[in-house]
C-alpha cells in the first residue's frame, strides 16, 4: 500500500463521511473505510462534556452485537484500555495485543474472545 493509495483512502473516506445524513450512513462509510484499510472491527465514541449537560456519549461501532451488548452492559469502557488511550490521544488507538496487554483487563479481553468466536460463529 503506497502513501498515495492511503492518503486518496482517508480524503475519500473523510468526502463520504462527511456527506452522510444519518448514523447509519455514517457507519456503513466508517465500515467501509475500516475494511478497506484492513481491520474487521471498529468503534467510534463521540463523548459530549458540558457543565449544564449530562454526560453524554454516542457510538457507532462495528462489532457483534453480543459483544458490544455485554461490553456496555458490564460496564467495560471504565476499564478499556483502548477508551483510556483514546481519552489522552487524538490519534486513532489501532488495537494489537502487544500495545495493550499490559493493562488491567485480562477479564475484559477472555471474555472479548469467547463472545466473538459465539457471535461470530456461521449459523
Amino acid at each position: 500500500m503506497g502513501s498515495s493509495w492511503t492518503l486518496n483512502l482517508l480524503c475519500e473516506a473523510y468526502d463520504a463521511m462527511e456527506r452522510a445524513r444519518n448514523s447509519d450512513e455514517l457507519r456503513a462509510e466508517i465500515d467501509k473505510f475500516a475494511r478497506q484499510s484492513g481491520f474487521e472491527h471498529f468503534a467510534y465514541v463521540l463523548t459530549i462534556s458540558a457543565p449544564s449537560l449530562r454526560l453524554q456519549h454516542h457510538v457507532i461501532n462495528g462489532f457483534p452485537l453480543a459483544w458490544h451488548e455485554r461490553y456496555l452492559a458490564r460496564e467495560y469502557f471504565k476499564i478499556d484500555p483502548v477508551v483510556h488511550y483514546a481519552q489522552n490521544s487524538s490519534l486513532p488507538a489501532i488495537w494489537s495485543e502487544e500495545k495493550f496487554h499490559k493493562r488491567r483487563v485480562p477479564r475484559v479481553l477472555g471474555e472479548k474472545k469467547s463472545v466473538f468466536r459465539w457471535a461470530c460463529e456461521p449459523a
